[in-house]
């Protein structure tokens, strides 16, 4: 009987493989995202493992959801509330209820050309997130986890 042999190594990644283990390991994507989103870049930007290219991050998501909950906030605060158990119901306000405000739920997301952009971040921005701490943070979890892993079957 064979026995597969879980390894606590973490994989040697370089620049010539980044892009692999990228698409393939969920932890290392979300420790390139934090890397990419250090304040030290003039422009931040995050790989969409979805669609497999990187995004220029803007706040329009932020501010849409934001103005969302105001409107939200502002109608629950008007309407009335009823438990259900006592068969009871706060009156309705005597002012009615605002007209309803449309929100554009729409944003747009810039995209780096998959080309192009896979090019520019092995140029710009792998040689320093294998030199960073995110790099070497990334590391040690990817080791403690095999290492629960391998505890686990044992």
């Amino acid at each position: 009987m064979l026995v597969k042999q879980l390894t606590v190594e973490p994989p040697d990644i370089s620049n010539n493989n980044f892009e692999d283990y990228l698409v393939r390991d969920d932890l290392l994507a979300h420790y390139f995202n934090e890397f990419l989103s250090l304040p030290t870049f003039s422009e931040a930007i995050t790989f969409n493992k979805d669609t497999g290219v990187f995004e220029v991050v803007t706040n329009a998501a932020d501010l849409l959801s934001n103005q969302i909950k105001a409107l939200l906030a502002t109608y629950k605060s008007k309407i009335s509330t009823c438990d259900v158990k006592r068969r009871e119901c706060d009156s309705m306000p005597a002012e009615p209820l605002p007209s309803i405000n449309i929100i554009d739920n729409t944003y747009n997301v810039t995209c780096l050309d998959r080309e192009q952009g896979v090019q520019w971040i092995r140029k710009e921005r792998v040689p320093l997130f294998l030199h960073s701490d995110c790099y070497f943070e990334y590391r040690l979890n990817w080791s403690n986890i095999r290492q629960n892993k391998r505890h686990e079957r044992l």
